[in-house]
């Protein structure tokens, strides 16, 4: 038996941890992760080593001896990880729930995971490193480039085709014989009708491209957009550093969200006040990247529960 490597010692990566464990083909399983301070730290009973970003951990584990999965959830950091490990000289490892149903006719190459619940059927073609996130369905004749996150629930219907790393949202749902092109995003809940182009934010339903971004990056970095409505500014020259700091985020914020600065504070909560849907949500992320030259990770949305979250972050610098 081999021992496997998952590399990100995450909330992913404890879900690949399940799925090797049920897998049962592992004697050995171990997390890294470049953060230092998670070095030698136990992880539901696994420990966890550093990677420096070098060969290095390829000279202290045996090659040959061990596989490596990457529990990173943007997807070109994701591949860019994989071909890393590969070039070291380690395999990649194909993680397979039990619990998943995938057809003896499906192709699913190295680095991939299919998680409990998930389908794949006939004639499917997933590519490396991709994600089949729990109970999300790939249909007959479906294509997968490499880097693709399906996530947990969304359902493709049959002979669709997704490009190189894309990322399909939770509970979206994608019509038979669709296209989807390279690093596209599909919003959670969208129902995609029609072709959507490389380089898109598509969401809705049906589904409509109201963004694109640039080639090579994430929602962050925007080269089309709406504009944001204009709202009336105040005189902050005369208020404490720290108000000032809160008042022009949150008229940014009523800009993107349409409402007037009095009808909102920092305890307003995402899709609790009207305006703020899933759109409004994507489009307060591209603004304060924007403004305050910040990166948020796709996989850290989650945190964002009310304006208060993002001011958090930005008032940090």
């Amino acid at each position: 038996m081999k021992n496997l490597i998952i590399i990100g010692a995450s909330g992913h990566g404890t879900v690949l941890l399940d799925c090797a464990l049920c897998m049962g083909i592992y004697s050995e399983i171990v997390f890294a992760d470049r953060n230092a301070d998670l070095a030698e730290k136990n992880i539901l009973g696994h420990k966890t080593i550093q990677d420096c970003g070098d060969s290095r951990l390829a000279e202290t584990m045996p090659i040959g001896c061990w596989d490596v999965i990457v529990a990173v959830g943007d997807n070109r950091v994701r591949l860019k990880e994989a071909r890393r490990f590969r070039e070291y000289g380690f395999g990649l490892a194909t993680l397979i729930h039990p619990a998943a149903v995938v057809s003896r006719f499906a192709r699913i190459e190295a680095g991939t995971t299919v998680l409990a619940n998930a389908v794949v059927n006939a004639c499917a073609d997933i590519g490396e490193s991709c994600i089949v996130n729990t109970s999300a369905v790939v249909e007959h004749d479906c294509v997968l480039r490499e880097g693709v996150h399906i996530s947990p629930g969304a359902v493709m219907g049959g002979n669709v085709y997704i490009g190189r790393c894309s990322w399909v949202c939770a509970g979206a749902a994608i019509g038979h014989n669709i296209r989807i092109g390279e690093n596209v995003v599909i919003g959670a809940g969208a129902a995609v009708v029609s072709d959507i182009e490389d380089n898109s934010l598509a969401v809705g339903v049906p589904a409509v491209a109201r963004t694109r971004v640039r080639e090579n990056t994430g929602v962050s970095n925007i080269r089309e957009r709406e504009p944001v409505p204009c709202v009336k500014k105040h005189d902050t020259g005369s208020l404490p550093p720290c108000v000032a700091s809160m008042l022009s985020f949150l008229e940014l914020a009523a800009g993107v969200l349409g409402a007037d600065v009095s009808e909102i504070s920092l305890d307003t909560a995402y899709q609790e006040f009207a305006p703020w849907d899933s759109i409004a949500f994507l489009r307060l992320v591209m603004e304060l990247e924007d403004k305050y030259g910040l990166s948020v990770p796709m996989e850290k949305f989650g945190e964002f529960l009310t304006l208060g979250d993002f001011y958090k972050l930005v008032s940090k610098d």
